[in-house]
């Protein structure tokens, strides 16, 4: 209703000081708002546990990561949510600029990260 009334002030013209009258009742509004939205949210799921890893499978999961990437194939997502977990303990701050630009469908950054990140592994792709 209030957001309504500084639509209307500002449809007729009306004065400065109701203007600002009204947009800060509004802010105060949508302050509210979002808290109240803010407590209905779901928690944040909490990230898997990290794994140990074993080098010859991180070997094997980052090449066949990456030629998937090369041939631009979509089933490079599921591979990569299949090992999420080992990927993430190999990789560490490494892994979600990957993760981002297979989202992004970006094959092409994440596969330059992906060599980037496998090579500090002494995994050559």
């Amino acid at each position: 209703l209030v957001s309504e009334q500084l639509e209307h002030a500002i449809h007729d013209r009306a004065p400065v000081d109701r203007l600002e009258l009204l947009q800060a009742e509004t802010s105060r509004c949508l302050v509210d708002l979002i808290a109240v939205i803010t407590a209905q949210l779901p928690d944040e799921p909490a990230l898997p546990a990290l794994v140990s890893v074993d080098a010859e499978t991180l070997r094997e999961v980052c090449t066949r990561l990456a030629q998937q990437l090369a041939d631009d194939d979509f089933a490079s997502g599921q591979l990569l949510e299949n090992h999420a977990v080992l990927l993430r303990s190999a990789l560490g701050d490494r892994f979600p600029p990957i993760a981002e630009a297979m989202e992004r469908y970006d094959f092409v950054v994440a596969l330059d990260c992906l060599r980037e990140a496998a090579a500090s592994h002494g995994i050559m792709l």
